[in-house]
């Protein structure tokens, strides 16, 4: 279940509070004897500290999730949770775009609307000993593949892959000059299409 501590947390903080009401009626009702009972006070302040124990371990938990919640999105843009408008397509790919090609030259590239398994496919050209950085994004809760067609020689390596996005490099080796085909399927749609091609240096 996603987010399952972050619900404990909640009902950790949530049982702190019930103790916290529970002693709270307990010293009210004790406070209407004209002896109060040494025992039953010591009983109530042990209900306030597990109450105070529960509501600051359960803050914790919460906040300490958030924070790497936070964390991720900042390392991993793309893996932004819950539901995307389109702005929120454009705001992640930006970041995205920044965190796997920031400084790089843009090649080539494609962009669109693609509908389920509908395929589009985009050409890189390549000088000998060249490598490209490639980007394929979509918006979920859409969903999309990526293949490469390249020369035996290529050498590719996959950086990144999740039902959402791919992005990775490209080789040629020295000597060498080809091109090679990127391919995007929408498996689940549909959905706009990002692909994204830079040069590096």
């Amino acid at each position: 279940m996603p987010h399952l501590d972050q619900l404990l947390a909640y009902g950790t903080i949530a049982l702190g509070l019930v103790f916290a009401i529970l002693a709270f009626r307990l010293l009210q009702s004790e406070q209407k004897l004209r002896t109060p009972r040494q025992r039953v006070l010591t009983a109530i302040y042990g209900c306030i500290a597990l109450s105070l124990v529960f509501v600051v371990g359960g803050s914790l938990v919460v906040i300490a999730t958030r924070s790497q919640t936070t964390g991720d999105e900042t390392s991993r843009p793309w893996a932004r949770r819950g539901e995307w408008t389109r702005q929120d397509f454009i705001d992640v790919l930006a970041a995205s775009r920044e965190k796997i090609a920031g400084g790089l030259i843009l090649a080539e590239s494609m962009k669109g609307d693609l509908t389920i398994s509908e395929r589009k496919a985009l050409s890189i050209a390549f000088s000998s000993g060249q490598c490209k950085v490639y980007l394929a994004m979509t918006k979920p809760p859409a969903e999309i593949d990526a293949s490469i067609e390249a020369s035996e020689s290529a050498v590719v390596t996959a950086f990144g892959r999740e039902p959402h996005i791919t992005f990775g490099r490209i080789c040629l080796p020295k000597e060498r000059t080809a091109g090679a085909v990127l391919s995007v399927k929408m498996v689940r749609g549909p959905g706009p299409f990002v692909v994204e091609v830079y040069a590096l240096r």
